[in-house]
């Protein structure tokens, strides 16, 4: 009788937590679900690092984009498949199999915020060069808007064997729109607007409070670049730092992945007690997904940002 109530609990449980599942899914799918629009997003929208970065607004770009672009779609589909071919691996249950492909559905998601912060720590490396050659220039007595322009040639040389040049073609354009009549200022809030960015707001704030209200541009842009570089390189050391407890949440993923694999395949009677009751099964299923949920935590609580 025991055991009656035992499996009743099991199933009532299932049904409960597929229940959740499905709504939360759903509401995911409807895009209903709170969203903390971190830096990241706002990266996203600005579309720092592409080709349209200078041409629209950053709201005119998002309605010419689609929501899922061909490369996420073929993506999201090959990692269905391959997460529903680990589940019946695994799980040995068509339900459970199609349960854990559903988890691709988060793969664009992930992919973006991925792309995201990588293309703003590549600006915001790019932009500490930047920072430093307005700095040396007025250093040497150069005005504002020729310190700009030498900007421009410094981060041609430094930059000419990467890709990715974001700050590069910021910098284009702000040099652009002051050769067609635009004011220095107006392009340094032009370009504050468009990226939004801390770092950006605390160096270009300075420049333009110490050109309205007077005092010495050269030591103020000096000491905010300084200081700025210095968050930075703080900042690099935090990743640093951190490196080795990100390999280590991978290797706490993989490392149940790879002895269920061993036992398995040399001693296959040793996994069969687990699939001989829908319970077992239910347990396997629900271990595959606390083992994406701390890739995911994992990834997230090393990910320190100041």
């Amino acid at each position: 009788m025991t055991g009656t109530w035992t499996l009743i609990g099991l199933a009532a449980s299932f049904f409960i937590l597929i229940a959740a599942f499905v709504d939360l899914l759903s509401l995911s799918i409807k895009r209903r679900l709170p969203v903390r629009r971190g830096i990241t997003d706002r990266w996203r929208k600005r579309g720092i690092g592409s080709a349209e970065t200078s041409a629209g607004t950053a709201s005119d770009r998002e309605l010419k984009q689609p929501k899922w672009s061909v490369a996420e779609i073929a993506g999201t589909v090959v990692l269905a498949l391959a997460l529903f071919l680990a589940g019946l691996l695994f799980f040995r249950s068509i339900l459970f199999a199609f349960l854990f492909s559903l988890l691709a559905v988060f793969y664009p998601r992930f992919r973006r915020k991925n792309v995201s912060d990588k293309r703003k720590k590549l600006f915001i490396t790019q932009f500490r060069s930047a920072m430093n050659s307005i700095s040396n220039s007025l250093r040497a007595g150069a005005s504002l808007q020729t310190a700009l322009k030498r900007c421009e040639g410094d981060l041609e040389k430094e930059l000419m064997t990467q890709k990715d040049k974001p700050v590069l073609e910021e910098i284009v354009v702000i040099n652009h729109d002051i050769e067609f009549g635009m004011s220095i200022d107006q392009a340094l809030r032009q370009f504050k607007g468009k990226m939004n960015l801390e770092d950006v707001d605390q160096f270009v704030d300075a420049i333009l409070v110490t050109r309205a209200k007077g005092g010495n541009l050269t030591q103020v842009t000096r000491n905010t670049a300084e200081r700025i570089s210095d968050k930075i390189a703080i900042q690099q050391e935090i990743q640093l730092g951190t490196s080795q407890k990100r390999a280590e949440a991978k290797v706490l993923t993989i490392f149940p992945v790879v002895m269920a694999l061993l036992l398995m395949f040399t001693n296959p009677g040793y996994m069969e007690p687990m699939y001989e009751s829908f319970a077992g099964s239910f347990f396997l299923f629900l271990a595959g997904v606390m083992l994406v949920a701390n890739y995911v935590i994992g990834k997230r609580v090393t990910n320190i940002d100041l």
